[in-house]
């Protein structure tokens, strides 16, 4: 059921995304930015992606995973890596309500980063501009999650236990979506495009180590909440960490605006002049 409105909410945001980037191209064309924006969006690239993400995170979800062991039998610790074998004991429903807590304000806290900004400034094409690349990296890393969620198939920590009770037990696919950790992927998505989109804008601003550091500090107690609340392995938050910390550099960076380069060549009586500006 979390899942499902996990989904529900991720379409919701892409619509609006979709319609802010329609909506923050056609006003950079009649109304520009008072200031040289570092980030530049595409209609004919950014609604295509977040359609095709939006609609790939909802594919597994239809199609459903057969549990390996039935209704969820016990499964054999021994199968587990030296490594991951610890967090078997691990189980805490308040973990787990502090993580979906963490990980849902980290993206309001990106938004609200961005109206702070500029709101007193008027540049709003700036915030519509952080809402859809913040929408974009989300879906993105949500589509991939969800694949890779369906693909591996991977019994969560409490499916090891000696006697996982019905608490525990939700005899769903959930059971076996231990790999990769959507959390963490999620709040590290979030909390590096946050800061990297802040730092690309205020490079000179004394908040963006302190935005950094917190938003990572956020992300990582997401991470670490997981593993605690008996809902993933080691390598299940380190791996979704360094995916998502990867989106949330890739989809902003790529829509870094790119320098122009200006080549003039003056010529007077006896020698030329190369002048260059970027």
């Amino acid at each position: 059921m979390k899942s499902f409105f996990s989904i529900i909410s991720l379409l919701f945001l892409s619509v609006a995304a979709m319609s802010a980037t329609c909506f923050a191209d056609e006003n950079r064309d009649n109304n520009p930015l008072p200031y040289a924006s570092p980030f530049q969006l595409k209609t004919s690239i950014d609604i295509p992606v977040i359609l095709a993400s939006s609609t790939l995170a909802l594919i597994p979800g239809l199609i459903g995973s057969q549990l390996p062991n039935g209704d969820g039998g016990v499964y054999n610790k021994r199968d587990i890596n030296k490594f991951d074998r610890s967090t078997v004991n691990f189980y805490s429903t308040k973990s787990a309500l502090a993580s979906d807590i963490i990980v849902g304000v980290l993206p309001l806290g990106a938004i609200g980063i961005s109206l702070y900004s500029f709101s007193d400034s008027g540049r709003w094409q700036a915030v519509l501009e952080d809402f859809v690349l913040l929408t974009e990296t989300l879906a993105v890393t949500t589509a991939s999650m969800q694949i890779i969620k369906h693909a591996f198939s991977r019994p969560r920590p409490y499916m090891y236990q000696d006697d996982p009770n019905d608490n525990k037990l939700k005899h769903t696919d959930d059971d076996i979506s231990s790999f990769y950790s959507g959390h963490s992927a999620i709040a590290f998505a979030t909390a590096v495009s946050m800061s990297y989109m802040f730092q690309q804008r205020h490079k000179k601003s004394k908040a963006v180590i302190p935005i950094w550091i917190a938003s990572l500090c956020g992300a990582t107690s997401v991470a670490l909440l997981r593993v605690f609340a008996g809902k993933h392995f080691f390598t299940d938050v380190i791996t979704g960490s360094i995916i998502g910390a990867s989106t949330g550099i890739l989809i902003p960076a790529l829509h870094k605006v790119t320098p122009k380069t200006e080549l003039t060549i003056l010529s007077g009586p006896s020698n030329l002049t190369l002048l260059v500006n970027f």
